[in-house]
């Protein structure tokens, strides 16, 4: 529970979702639609797919697992855990503690 908890706090710390956040408020005020986000699916899939990501960041600083274990750990698919790895091993993020 602590790492999904610290997975959300970096999640919501990255640029990408305040962008996407602030996308929407932009689109929201120029429709003159307030109290409810125009791509809600949207913002749920990037703040998921953050979520995974730094959740298996999270997993991987414990000790490095098996796709099939972090998928099993995350309650993901086995795709979605291999995705975030690859995409960590892009943005050169590191599995040290350092890096958070």
């Amino acid at each position: 529970m602590l790492r999904r908890i610290e997975a959300a706090r970096l999640a919501t710390e990255n640029m990408k979702l305040r962008m996407g956040f602030a996308r929407q408020a932009k689109q929201m005020n120029k429709e003159g639609a307030h109290g409810t986000f125009p791509a809600e699916e949207k913002l749920t899939a990037t703040f998921t797919n953050e979520m995974i990501l730094y959740e298996t960041l999270l997993c991987f600083r414990e000790r490095e697992r098996p796709v099939a274990e972090l998928a099993d750990l995350l309650a993901v698919s086995e795709d979605q855990a291999a995705v975030a790895i690859e995409t960590l091993k892009k943005k050169r993020m590191t599995y040290s503690k350092k890096s958070l």
